[in-house]
């Protein structure tokens, strides 16, 4: 599935339809990461310059990326955790 298709069933609220495909739990993941902060932080746990990136393109670009699955709910993860240990 390629970005546009996945973006515009997101839009669409198809959600259980994006969900049920490795590439639209790929757009559903990254799309979770939509702050520029957290894009940033994924693309320096890559090593991917992203310095020539339009904001509003950053989700394009990863989505077009070859990021793993795995480096990608690490990241999630680690957001996740990090926000987590700031609450308390």
């Amino acid at each position: 599935m390629n970005f546009n298709k996945a973006k515009k069933k997101f839009e669409n609220n198809k959600i259980r339809e994006l969900s049920q495909t490795s590439a639209g739990l790929k757009f559903l993941k990254l799309r979770s990461l939509s702050r520029k902060d957290q894009m940033e932080y994924l693309a320096d746990s890559i090593d991917l310059d992203i310095s020539n990136i339009k904001t509003r393109k950053l989700l394009e670009y990863f989505y077009n990326n070859e990021i793993s699955d795995t480096k990608i709910n690490s990241v999630i993860r680690e957001l996740y955790d990090s926000k987590r240990r700031l609450r308390r």
